[in-house]
């Protein structure tokens, strides 16, 4: 029987785990990140993947450096066949080099475009029509690797990072399993990856990323929202005028928004928050283009669906904006 040790840590790899242990594969190990520290009461917060692993009593490895040669002993003395990687760190050569038949990745993106960190965030930021996954024998270079496989997904304007993460996550078992069996049979031809002068790529997010231009069109402001939606949400700040005309700001995130349409509308060419008294929604609008709003929360409050926002922040009488972008 042959030997497999997982890599993967978040709920994207957990699919791809349960499917390898459904068949007749010996998974002798099972590589996550460390147990962390989390909530008021500081309770020890466990990893998906380990979760899935203690359910099914395997050996969970759990190093603090992938470089450590304890680390690399044991899982020398468990003589893999096969290393399977899905949403983990970079793993160093002389970890990747251990198994008989190599280690493969998969990775959430049509590659070469999209390699790094947060491709399923950048693919719906750029708006794209269509992603998909690909696997891939590592080497050196990040996700750079000859491809074994790949799969298509199209992508639906309405969708949000959550709605194309979890599709993926239910596609990435079948591409995973058949990389697999391709390998193991040797009934399989890699292809080389093109070098692409502007290939797309697909950063790490940090703050300063999650900030929405209202200088951009209105397409660009609706996909960078459906990037971050619903975490961790496009963040903005508003000006907020009263009915005795007085001012205040404050910080918001919108958490998730739909529907984008073309509207001649008879307003000024500026982002505003509008309620529409007949269709009983909140928009984001320019003078062409709107876009419902579903979701917002000020920052550490609970969130709020449009209409309850709305009760609280928006003019509804006169049906204008008495909110503005900034």
């Amino acid at each position: 029987m042959k030997k497999i040790i997982f890599f993967g840590t978040p709920d994207f790899a957990t699919e791809s785990l349960r499917k390898i242990l459904s068949q007749d594969y010996n998974v002798c190990g099972v590589v996550t990140s460390p147990d962390n520290m989390a909530g008021r009461g500081m309770k020890i917060n466990k990893s998906p993947i380990k979760l899935v692993a203690e359910e099914h009593n395997l050996n969970v490895i759990q190093p603090n450096d992938l470089s450590d040669n304890n680390f690399y002993r044991e899982l020398k003395e468990l003589k893999p066949d096969l290393f399977v990687v899905v949403a983990f760190k970079k793993l160093p050569e002389k970890i990747w080099k251990i198994p008989k038949y190599g280690t493969f990745n998969l990775h959430a993106s049509l590659l070469p475009n999209y390699r790094g960190a947060a491709p399923i965030n950048w693919v719906l930021i750029n708006g794209e029509k269509e992603t998909g996954l690909t696997t891939f024998f590592i080497n050196n270079r990040i996700d750079c690797g000859e491809i074994i496989m790949q799969v298509k997904c199209e992508i639906n304007n309405n969708e949000s990072f959550k709605d194309l993460y979890n599709k993926l996550m239910k596609l990435s078992p079948k591409i995973t399993l058949e990389t697999i069996e391709k390998i193991f049979k040797g009934n399989f031809k890699t292809k080389k990856q093109k070098y692409l002068k502007e290939f797309k790529k697909a950063p790490k997010i940090y703050k300063k990323d999650i900030i929405i231009n209202w200088k951009q069109d209105s397409y660009k402001i609706y996909n960078f929202i459906r990037g971050f939606t619903p975490s961790p949400g496009a963040r903005t700040t508003i000006k907020i005028t009263n009915t005795d005309n007085q001012i205040k700001y404050q910080d918001l995130i919108i958490t998730k928004v739909s529907n984008f349409q073309k509207k001649k509308l008879n307003t000024d060419n500026i982002h505003q928050l509008i309620y529409d008294t007949k269709e009983k929604k909140i928009y984001i609008q320019s003078n062409k283009y709107r876009f419902t709003v579903e979701g917002l929360k000020i920052p550490g409050k609970k969130e709020l669906d449009g209409i309850s926002f709305a009760n609280g922040f928006l003019n509804k009488k006169e049906n204008k904006g008495s909110i503005q972008f900034i």
